[in-house]
């Protein structure tokens, strides 16, 4: 499947996704793997580790993602038309 664009993120939410995430990794070796799920995985090289269904606050994950140049919505970078 193509992309469109260059992946900076893979997020992958259970530990059944890993071999996903390792594979695209290698695909696209500027994206950061991030585990957003509530067993991460041991062993695993992440940018962000992250248990989305206990954290309240999510601008660590907004700021992550402004940091890589996605386009949050949250922080002020949306586009201006």
């Amino acid at each position: 499947m193509k992309l469109p664009g260059t992946p900076r993120a893979i997020a992958l939410f259970d530990v059944h996704q890993v071999p996903l995430a390792i594979s695209l990794s290698q695909r696209h070796p500027g994206a950061e793997i991030w585990q957003l799920g509530d067993d991460p995985a041991d062993g695993l090289d992440s940018a962000l580790v992250l248990d989305l269904g206990a954290v309240g606050d999510l601008r660590p994950v907004w700021e992550r993602a402004e940091a890589l140049g996605i386009e949050s919505g949250r922080l002020g970078s949306e586009r201006r038309l």
